[in-house]
């Protein structure tokens, strides 16, 4: 069990050991269009701004399952947020990284995916802002040793 912390008799995976196995079984937005696309060629995903401030964009994305030419219905829908500026992608791509991180929310809806919701930058963010909050945490602790 090397030196992972037990929880109710089990070992507790560190954080570098989950995001490689959450990484294993991770399919990208890219890869869940060209699946869909492949099993569903008729089919219509739809993307739209929801809202949008000087501060923040919500989009949408629906996929829609196609009965005949003139006649299709809602299969599910998927919305995502990203704040502008707020990391490297959105100083310059907020827009479409918002639309992107939608369409994959709504394919996963739908079936396609992985093991997860939430995207790679989502993770990637989240393990960023936890390293943060560690080294803030680590900085507190010495300041109080003082």
């Amino acid at each position: 069990m090397g030196n992972k912390p037990i929880i109710m008799g089990k070992a507790k995976p560190d954080a570098a050991w989950q995001a490689k196995a959450y990484l294993e079984h991770y399919k990208t937005v890219a890869q869940r269009i060209a699946e869909y696309r492949k099993q569903y060629p008729d089919d219509t995903i739809t993307t739209r701004i929801y809202s949008q401030d000087d501060k923040r964009v919500v989009c949408v994305a629906r996929v829609y399952r196609r009965k005949s030419a003139k006649n299709r219905f809602l299969i599910s829908d998927g919305y995502a947020q990203e704040y502008i500026g707020s990391n490297e992608v959105n100083k310059e791509s907020w827009l479409e990284n918002c639309m992107t991180s939608a369409i994959g929310r709504a394919l996963a809806a739908a079936g396609f995916v992985g093991e997860t919701f939430a995207s790679e930058d989502e993770i990637k963010q989240a393990k960023e802002r936890r390293a943060g909050k560690n080294e803030r945490d680590l900085v507190e602790k010495l300041k109080g040793e003082e």
